[in-house]
C-alpha cells in the first residue's frame, strides 16, 4: 500500500530567512518522492517557536489532519522542527501513534520513543542553552555602552560603524521634557494624552496617545514618567521572560535587583535632576493618595463598546461606565456615563425578553426533541461497544480459565485474569449506568418548562450571592459585544446586544440544575432538568433594549 505523507515545516523568528520555509519542504518533498509516498499536505508555521505547541496553528492543524485520517506519515526535516518541548514532543507523537501516524524525518529517520526522549531532552537543553547564551550576549552590548533592546522613545539607534549606539533625539526629547512638566504642574497622565492626541503629536508606536504610555508602571521601570534612561541612567537585566505552559504565552517576571545591569549614560540624559524629582514627588503622592485597592471585577466587563467610536468602555467613575477612548486618549466625544446597575439590569431584561419570544420557545422545544434524538443515538453507541468488549472479555477470561484447568498457571498468567475481571466488571457498570434506552418524544409541557427555566436562568445570574467569576463566565458564553451608542436627542443610551443564546443556555443548564435543589418549585422535567440550547438550532441574536 502507497503511503500518504504529509510535510511539515517551521522556523523560530522573525530574524531567520522565511526562505527557511521552502528549503525544508523542497527537501522533504525530494525524500517523500524518493520513497515513492503520496504527499497529501502541508503544514508549515512562520516565525514561531518550537517551545510551546498550543502557540501553533500549523500543528494544531496537522493534529486534526491526523484525526481525520489524511495521511500516514508526517515528515519533517528534523524533529526540533516539530517540537523543542520535551513534554510536547511526547505528547505529539503519542497522539500521532494513536491514529496510525508515524513521524519520519530526514536526520532521525523513522521516530519511535528513543527519539522521542532524548532528542525531546535534548532539544529544551537547547532552548534553555540558547536562552543562556543569549542573555550573556545581551549583558555584553549592555556592558560596552550599546543598546540591548529595540527603539526607545527619545532616541535614535545610530547605524555603521557604532551599530547599537544610542543617540537622542532632539525633536521627541522636547515632548519628553513638555510630558514630565506637565505632569509636575499637576496634569494627569489622561489629560496630557489628551492634548497630545487634540495637537496631533505622534505618539512611540505611532498610533494615538495613552494614558498608560504616559504613566507606565514604575516597579518595571517603562513608561514616559519612569525610564531612568532619559535622567542618563541605563538599566537592564530588570525582568525575565517565562512561558505559561498551558497558554504558550510569554509573561514577564522581576528579576531580584542584585541582577539589574546599571550603567550611567550622561550622554544621553534628556531631563534635569530638579524636573525628574518634582515628577517622582508627585508620582509619591498620587499613589498615597490612591492607595492599593482593588476595584471589584463587574458582570459585563470587557464586553461594553462605544456605539460612538468602537472602543471598549469601562468604570470612568463611581459605579459608572464611560468611553475609555474618551477618557484615556480624549479622541472619542461621548462623554456620557452610565450606572453600572443601570446597564446590567437593561442587559439582563433584554435577554429575558429575546428568551421568551414565541420563535425562541420554538426553537427551544426542537432542540429538546433534537438533543433527546442525539443521546439516544450516543447512548446506542456506546451500549453497543461496552456490550461488545464485555463479550471479548468474558471469551479471554474462558480461555484462560480453561488454560489453567489444563495445568498452564503461570504468574503472567493469573495476573492477566485479574485484570480482565476488573476490567469486565468496569465496563459492566459503565453499562449499568447508561440505564434503560430513552424513548424519544417532546414533553407535552416543554414551552411552559422552558419559560420557567429561563426564569430560573436570570434568577441564578442575577444573584448577588451567587460565584462572581461562575456567573461572569456562563453570561460571556451568550453575550459577545454590547454597543452603547449615545442617543442623538435625548440622555441616556441605546443599547445593541449581540450574542448566542444557545450558548447561555447550554452553559448554564448544571448551575440552573443546582438552584433547582435549593428553590422548591423551579423547573424540573422527567427526571432532572429541561434540556435546551444544546444543538445548533438557535441563530446567533443581535436585538436593541
Amino acid at each position: 500500500m502507497t503511503l500518504r505523507a504529509a510535510i511539515y515545516a517551521r522556523y523560530s523568528s522573525d530574524l531567520q530567512s522565511s526562505r527557511s520555509i521552502e528549503d525544508q519542504v523542497t527537501v522533504c518533498r525530494q525524500f517523500v518522492r524518493q520513497q515513492g509516498w503520496v504527499e497529501t499536505g502541508l503544514f508549515a508555521d512562520r516565525a514561531l517557536s518550537g517551545g510551546a505547541m498550543v502557540t501553533r496553528p500549523a500543528i494544531q492543524e496537522l493534529i486534526s489532519a491526523a484525526q481525520d485520517g489524511r495521511f500516514n506519515v508526517i515528515v519533517a526535516e528534523a524533529l526540533d522542527r516539530i517540537s523543542r518541548d520535551q513534554a510536547d514532543t511526547a505528547t505529539i507523537y503519542k497522539i500521532l501513534a494513536f491514529h496510525g501516524v508515524s513521524i519520519v524525518t530526514l536526520s532521525e529517520g523513522r521516530v519511535d520513543p528513543m527519539h522521542v526522549g532524548f532528542k525531546g531532552v535534548m532539544n529544551e537543553i537547547f532552548l534553555k542553552e540558547l536562552g543562556r547564551k543569549t542573555r550573556r550576549g545581551q549583558a555584553g552590548v549592555v556592558n560596552s555602552g550599546r543598546s540591548a533592546g529595540g527603539r526607545c522613545y527619545g532616541y535614535d539607534i545610530v547605524l555603521g560603524p557604532k551599530a547599537g549606539v544610542l543617540a537622542v533625539n532632539e525633536t521627541e526629547a522636547q515632548i519628553i521634557r513638555r510630558i514630565l512638566q506637565l505632569y509636575a504642574d499637576g496634569q494627569s497622565p489622561r489629560s496630557i494624552a489628551a492634548i497630545l492626541n487634540r495637537e496631533g503629536v505622534a505618539a512611540p508606536r505611532g498610533t494615538e496617545w495613552r494614558a498608560s504610555t504616559i504613566n507606565g508602571q514604575k516597579h518595571a521601570g517603562n513608561g514616559i514618567l519612569n525610564n531612568e534612561l532619559y535622567i542618563g541612567r541605563r538599566i537592564w537585566n530588570r525582568r525575565h521572560k517565562v512561558t505559561d505552559p498551558f497558554t504558550g504565552k510569554k509573561r514577564m517576571r522581576a528579576n531580584p535587583q542584585s541582577d539589574w545591569i546599571c550603567t550611567e549614560a550622561p550622554e544621553l540624559r534628556i531631563v534635569d535632576d530638579d524636573l525628574w524629582e518634582a515628577v517622582k514627588r508627585r508620582q509619591v503622592k498620587y499613589s498615597n493618595k490612591r492607595g492599593a485597592a482593588k476595584r471589584p471585577s463587574r458582570l459585563l466587563s470587557g464586553l461594553l463598546e462605544c456605539g460612538a467610536c468602537g472602543g471598549p468602555m469601562s468604570i470612568c467613575a463611581k459605579d459608572r461606565y464611560g468611553c475609555s477612548a474618551h477618557r484615556e486618549k480624549g479622541t472619542c466625544s461621548n462623554n456620557r456615563t452610565i450606572l453600572s446597575t443601570e446597564i446590567e439590569a437593561r442587559v439582563m431584561q433584554g435577554l429575558k425578553r429575546a428568551m421568551l419570544h414565541p420563535e425562541a420557545q420554538k426553537a427551544a422545544a426542537r432542540e429538546f426533541h433534537e438533543e433527546l434524538v442525539r443521546q439516544q443515538k450516543a447512548n446506542g453507541t456506546e451500549r453497543f461497544r461496552l456490550e461488545k468488549e464485555i463479550a471479548e472479555a468474558s471469551r479471554r477470561i474462558d480461555r484462560i480459565v480453561d488454560a489453567i484447568a489444563d495445568g498452564v498457571a503461570t504468574a503472567s498468567l493469573k495476573e492477566r485474569l485479574v485484570d480482565l475481571e476488573t476490567e469486565k466488571l468496569d465496563k459492566q457498570a459503565a453499562l449499568a449506568s447508561l440505564g434503560a434506552e430513552p424513548k424519544v418524544a417532546v414533553h407535552p409541557n416543554a414551552g411552559e418548562l422552558y419559560a420557567k427555566l429561563i426564569g430560573s436562568l436570570v434568577e441564578v445570574i442575577s444573584d448577588p450571592s451567587a460565584d462572581a467569576d461562575e456567573v461572569r463566565t456562563i453570561l460571556r458564553q451568550a453575550v459577545r459585544r454590547i454597543h452603547l451608542t449615545p442617543r442623538p436627542d435625548a440622555p441616556g443610551y441605546d443599547i445593541l446586544i449581540k450574542g448566542d443564546l444557545a450558548a447561555l443556555l447550554q452553559s448554564s443548564d448544571q448551575k440552573v440544575h443546582e438552584n433547582q435543589k435549593k428553590t422548591p418549585g423551579s423547573v424540573s422535567g422527567t427526571g432532572g432538568s429541561l434540556m435546551v440550547g444544546a444543538g445548533t438550532g438557535f441563530e446567533p441574536v443581535t436585538f436593541r433594549l
